[in-house]
């Protein structure tokens, strides 16, 4: 902020959080945690950039709408595909240049 330099944090949601605790990497038992709360993560991070004043972009809600299945690798790898990072990379230049228009993504 001092040098006035822009910062942009990119929230990833990990596909087990998207898929309703099921994902190929982990299986989370709900019978044992059954607090378990699949916005947890990006919403703690949501949080603290608030707290911050940064500008972030919440990638939970078009990754669960975009066929979340697509969007990770197969295989127990829970890394994001090309059309995952497509989709994400898409978002994040839109936000960049003004012309995200989307405020279920949050931010500010």
């Amino acid at each position: 902020q001092a040098h006035d330099v822009p910062l942009t944090l990119l929230l990833i949601p990990h596909p087990t959080d998207l898929l309703d605790g099921q994902h190929e990497s982990v299986r989370i038992d709900r019978g044992k945690y059954g607090e378990y709360q699949p916005r947890q993560l990006t919403n703690s991070l949501r949080s603290i950039a608030e707290s911050l004043n940064i500008d972030y972009l919440d990638l939970y809600e078009p990754f669960r709408a975009g066929d979340p299945v697509s969007l990770y690798l197969s295989g127990g790898d829970d890394h994001w595909n090309e059309r995952g990072q497509g989709l994400a990379a898409s978002a994040l230049a839109e936000r960049l240049t003004g012309t995200f228009r989307d405020n279920t993504l949050g931010g500010r």
